[in-house]
């Protein structure tokens, strides 16, 4: 009988494919060497196809984030989303996989049909299984979309694991008294104010995930209890405050400012999850903001602002133009509506400060900017009532009722000035027949 070499199937398949395929040279013995290893050969390709169709249907695992149960609720949220998308990887990477391993397999069954009917032709072909399965390996493990959704899922656990890392850091005494330390350089003397700072965040995680105070959580407890009432009772803070000093140790006033500042926030922001918290009513905001709407639309001779503090030439000008062309008093009407995100009276009334501020600025700039306005209580009134009216808050009226249920909390004068400043302003307007 007459063999001849067969030709590799180049239109068939894909060269990276057609590399594999070994012609056999028709010699007699190379033919009954091949005759006589040809079933192995079609079980090793059998073999192969299944071997693709499993690995297919087989998830390749991406490692999953260890979370640990020291999580803040400030951390949940960023837990939570990084984990919905590992497992969104996990899904792209299952779906990737799965369609390669088919193709993969269609490939196998094809070239095992090719060479069962070379061999039926009497011309001989033989094929690399090995070279061709560690080809299919450096194949799907270099493949761009593997290694994206690799590199991406690497970066997330990497992240998880960071992030875990530090929450055992802000939960360590020695550097809470160190972040104490350091946020005492925010702290305005003058107001004798603490404001928001790097260890109002260390301390809200502090006391959501260390159980070394029990004592704040029955005061917070305490202090829902009277909700109804509207009364908020700062002096259930006393014990509190003591429990942390014993913790933190304070060096002197400005430690124990910025310490007592975090615990009031901390305390203020639970009562807020608090369902119904009357701080958030918007009962009688509708009445409230058809007056402010007569209001800004009167003039500052209607609203009895006296000339010293005001440029004749606006006298008899709308106030909602005046705001319109003044950077001061749109600051001051940006800062007062901003207070409707607000849940704790320190920020509030500091930020009615702020607003009072940029109103004596408005009347420096009218003396021609110099010296001291020396405003009466009165001259700021006249002003501050127009400048709440151009956009308040939407919980204005609950605001005043806020500020005159908290007992206990003191104050600069400066910044009592501005409690008082609000709460008259707001209850004048809500009082004015319009």
């Amino acid at each position: 009988m007459e063999y001849h070499i067969n030709s590799l199937p180049e239109d068939k398949f894909d060269p990276k494919v057609v590399r594999f395929f070994i012609p056999v040279i028709p010699t007699p013995e190379n033919i009954s060497k091949f005759k006589e290893i040809f079933p192995q050969l079609f079980v090793k390709l059998s073999d192969l196809t299944q071997l693709y169709v499993t690995t297919s249907v087989h998830a390749q695992i991406i490692p999953k984030p260890i979370i640990t149960k020291k999580s803040t609720r400030y951390d949940k949220p960023i837990q939570n989303f990084m984990i919905k998308k590992i497992n969104k990887l996990q899904l792209q990477i299952n779906k990737f996989k799965s369609e390669f391993y088919e193709q993969k397999a269609r490939i196998i069954n094809d070239v095992t049909v090719y060479i069962n009917s070379c061999f039926d032709s009497e011309c001989f072909m033989e094929f690399d299984i090995e070279g061709y399965k560690a080809r299919v390996m450096r194949e799907y493990d270099n493949h761009p979309t593997v290694k994206k959704i690799i590199h991406h899922s690497n970066s997330i656990l990497n992240y998880l694991a960071r992030l875990d890392q530090s929450i055992e850091e802000r939960l360590n005494i020695n550097l809470m008294k160190q972040t104490l330390a350091e946020a005492t350089k925010f702290v305005d003397t003058d107001l004798d104010f603490s404001p928001y700072n790097s260890f109002d965040a260390a301390f809200a995680d502090f006391t959501e995930a260390s159980k070394t105070i029990q004592r704040f959580d029955i005061c917070v407890a305490n202090v829902i209890k009277t909700l109804t009432k509207r009364r908020i009772n700062m002096k259930e803070l006393d014990q509190v405050n003591k429990s942390f000093n014993l913790l933190f140790e304070p060096k002197n006033a400005n430690e124990r400012l910025v310490m007592h500042s975090a615990i009031v926030r901390v305390m203020f922001d639970e009562i807020s999850l608090v369902k119904n918290f009357f701080l958030f009513s918007e009962e009688g905001s509708e009445m409230f903001v058809e007056k402010c709407a007569v209001i800004r639309r009167q003039t500052p001779k209607e609203l009895q602002i006296v000339e010293n503090i005001m440029l004749p030439v606006y006298m008899n000008q709308p106030f909602e133009e005046i705001v319109s062309i003044s950077p001061d008093l749109i600051d001051a009407t940006r800062i007062l509506n901003s207070l409707h995100f607000l849940t704790n009276p320190y920020d509030i009334v500091y930020q009615t400060f702020k607003a009072v501020r940029s109103i004596d600025q408005f009347v420096k700039n009218n003396l021609g900017g110099k010296g001291n306005t020396n405003m009466s209580f009165d001259d700021v009134f006249s002003l501050f009532c127009p400048v709440m009216a151009m956009d308040p808050p939407k919980n204005a009226v609950a605001l005043s009722r806020f500020l005159l249920s908290v007992d206990g909390l003191k104050f600069s004068q400066p910044l009592d000035f501005s409690k008082l400043m609000l709460s008259s302003s707001i209850d004048y307007i809500s009082n004015k027949t319009i």
